[in-house]
């Protein structure tokens, strides 16, 4: 059993990338970055890209994958936060996405901000990547990825005793050394 999160705190030394286009952040108060250990981007008038790095699985049998995300600001239908995984470098799959402005068709219990939790219950292979591509043209427009994790298919998710504080018990982790971090925000 064997749980991999992706750390969005680290950046680019390894654990993810981010590919931007010349002239995405129109003014000095747009950008791509890290807040509050998750990825967010605000006001990117061309499309951002997070990927992971890639991620082994030939030896995990069938990993399932989890990931959040959310938008907040008053989105149109052209912006967008969408996730999807590839397998071995292939194409990317598309399984989870917020466009427009949330509560939406899609997504009708939906809140502004409220993390939004999207999976994929049994892949496999040799390698997986999972990317996020979001774009936002908007000053108060932001998308935000949090919580993105790969788990043998069949293995408990780590439960945490009180999200709320750092020093929480963790359950349900691997066997052996593990390194677990979750990001605990006020309202």
């Amino acid at each position: 059993a064997r749980t991999t999160p992706i750390s969005l705190k680290d950046g680019p030394s390894g654990e993810w990338s981010l590919t931007v286009q010349a002239n995405t952040f129109p003014g000095v108060n747009d950008w791509a970055r890290i807040e509050n250990g998750r990825m967010a981007v605000r006001n990117s008038t061309n499309e951002v890209v997070w990927r992971s790095r890639l991620i082994d699985i030939s030896t995990s049998g069938n990993v399932s994958i989890s990931a959040q995300a959310t938008e907040t600001g008053t989105q149109t239908p052209a912006e967008y936060i969408r996730l999807y995984y590839s397998i071995n470098g292939g194409v990317e799959v598309l399984f989870g996405e917020i466009e427009d402005d949330i509560p939406n068709a899609d997504l009708p219990t939906a809140a502004d901000g409220v993390l939004q939790t999207f999976t994929v219950p049994s892949l496999s292979g040799g390698n997986l990547q999972i990317v996020m591509r979001a774009r936002n043209i908007a000053t108060a427009d932001r998308h935000i990825l949090d919580n993105v994790v790969v788990t043998s298919a069949g293995t408990s998710v780590p439960i945490i005793a009180d999200i709320n504080d750092p020093a929480s018990p963790v359950s349900n982790l691997q066997e052996g050394p593990n390194v677990f971090t979750w990001t605990v925000t006020s309202a």
